[in-house]
């Protein structure tokens, strides 16, 4: 008799011990699993389906932005008040180019923001008495801002962001995810690049409110951007 109670007791500590260790393992298999599917998502970001990279693209416009501050250089010793617009450019760039999060959301955002001072300056430029060859600069590099912009809204990478983030919503994976430090993906055409044309209003108003470039808030240590030897 002792020593069945003794066995069914061994049992149930055994079973006990045993269902812990599945349970441990679950967020484990859990987390394995969603990093490979994070991973499959993210690298869309470097080379979709398409043959488009976001990662590219971003190095695209940022190029272009720079050959824009190359001809807007130019022009700000006769005309002071372009340096404002020349510098927040200069900022928005570096801030995208050392952007880096593990969701995107950073690479996304500042990319909007570069976009935005660069049709500050653009619009500026175009008030100005460019010379001839420098006249048709500022719309064709936006144009190719805005080409790149578009390859990246269009990206794959987008979808497979969003078909990831689905499945963190699922049930068990939405419990068990907070065992893990698995974070969602943010697709960048949710980034409202509308707001490209919209809040760029704004911004050259604020500009164009300030009567020098002390009135306009500093930015500290901000390296000095590359010059670009020529533009396109």
């Amino acid at each position: 008799m002792k020593k069945d109670k003794s066995r069914r007791k061994r049992n149930i500590i055994g079973a006990a011990v045993m269902a812990g260790l599945i349970l441990l393992s679950m967020p484990l298999g859990v987390a394995h699993s969603l990093e490979d599917l994070r991973e499959d998502a993210e690298s869309e970001f470097y080379g979709d389906r398409a043959g488009f990279s976001i990662y590219r693209s971003l190095e695209e416009r940022r190029a272009a932005a720079q050959n824009l501050l190359t001809i807007a250089r130019k022009y700000t010793e006769d005309n002071p008040g372009l340096s404002v617009y020349v510098d927040e450019l200069e900022y928005r760039v570096r801030e995208n180019e050392s952007a880096y999060d593990d969701t995107f959301y950073w690479e996304g955002e500042t990319n909007l923001e570069m976009g935005e001072a660069a049709r500050a300056l653009a619009q500026e430029l175009e008030k100005l008495d460019l010379s001839e060859k420098d006249r048709k600069y500022p719309a064709q590099l936006i144009a190719q801002m805005d080409s790149e912009q578009d390859k990246i809204e269009r990206s794959s990478y987008n979808d497979a962001a969003r078909q990831f983030n689905s499945r963190l919503q699922v049930f068990p994976v939405n419990i068990l995810r907070g065992f893990t430090d698995v974070k969602e993906l943010i697709p960048f055409d949710e980034h409202g690049a509308m707001a490209e044309e919209a809040d760029v209003i704004e911004q050259a108003e604020y500009f164009a409110e300030a009567e020098n470039i002390d009135d306009i808030p500093e930015v500290e240590d901000i390296p000095e951007a590359e010059t670009v030897e020529e533009a396109p």
